[in-house]
């Protein structure tokens, strides 16, 4: 009883907590430009929400991840591709 009584106690911090992250989260990933076109089935914000998901689960230090995929030669050069205008 005295550890409920103590998780009744506790205050959540609005801002400080896993819904306020991915709620930052999805604003941030829904400024970003969808240039598909055709039918799409599943929105750019729900599919980069599911690429995070799918980070962030795997390994509780997520910059793991981002540091081994931001140093691949491939998405040098797709990013390289992208800022210069390059892609087709």
């Amino acid at each position: 009883m005295k550890a409920l009584d103590h998780a009744n106690k506790i205050k959540l911090r609005k801002h400080l907590n896993a819904d306020a992250l991915f709620g930052t989260l999805r604003k941030g990933f829904d400024k970003i430009d969808d240039h598909r076109k055709g039918k799409i089935e599943i929105s750019l914000t729900d599919a980069l929400m599911s690429g995070f998901a799918v980070f962030s689960s795997q390994n509780e230090d997520m910059r793991y991840y981002l540091f081994a995929i931001l140093r691949s030669p491939i998405v040098q050069m797709q990013y390289k591709k992208l800022t210069t205008g390059s892609i087709i």
